[in-house]
């Protein structure tokens, strides 16, 4: 098995590999990228920048074809204990089982996460409950974001119990949240790369096109 790599032992890094996207009809995890599935991808970033990795599914065949494919990564695989909730429950269920104080959470469809950007939200959320970035005045990013484990995870259980699906009915909950602005995530992330996600076929193309000039990927 791969070594997580990294020196700072108190961040846990939680991917949400959910089902298969709306839009596209399949489960975005598997999409290919130049020969790696795009999970991979995700999970080889993360390794760099945390100390345990826990990637969060929907049922138990996806655990299975999930281990298979990161079978030469140590990590967790845990199934979604609340069914048929969305982000809220993944996030909730990648916390129970996490062992460290701060938990970065990520979407299974980003695949070029900057690893600078990375430590900057685990920093930025030191002495609070969250860090998370704002695009604009109506909306923020919640699956490329640092949250404190035990106050992220009774707001997730309030808003489960209340059967609030919206991750941000969590977020209200929170008593200090860092909220970063776009202007200052640039600085690391000038091209904002860290946030393209695959969305539609044409994300797909210009996605393998980008990442097979990018030399931060390759093996």
């Amino acid at each position: 098995m791969r070594k997580i790599m990294g020196t700072i032992m108190d961040r846990t890094g939680i991917v949400l590999a959910g089902g298969k996207s709306l839009r596209l009809g399949i489960d975005k995890s598997f999409i290919k990228i130049n020969g790696r599935m795009l999970i991979e991808l995700v999970v080889q970033r993360l390794t760099e920048c945390v100390s345990d990795l826990i990637v969060v599914v929907d049922e138990m065949k996806k655990k299975e074809d999930v281990e298979k494919v990161l079978k030469s990564y140590n990590i967790s695989i845990v199934v979604d204990s609340v069914k048929d909730f969305g982000p809220v429950a993944g996030i909730y269920e990648g916390l129970k089982h996490a062992k460290t104080e701060y938990c970065g959470v990520f979407a299974t469809d980003l695949p070029f996460l900057n690893k600078d950007l990375i430590n900057f939200f685990f920093q930025s959320c030191k002495g609070f409950d969250a860090a998370i970035t704002v695009w604009n005045e109506k909306y923020r990013e919640p699956l490329h974001a640092v949250y404190r484990r035990d106050p992220m995870m009774r707001a997730c259980k309030v808003s489960i119990d209340k059967n609030s699906k919206k991750i941000f009915s969590c977020v209200k909950l929170l008593k200090n949240v860092n909220y970063i602005p776009i202007e200052l995530i640039k600085k690391i992330d000038p091209e904002l790369k860290s946030f393209f996600n695959i969305n539609t076929k044409e994300d797909i193309n210009l996605i393998r096109q980008q990442h097979r000039l990018s030399p931060d990927f390759k093996n």
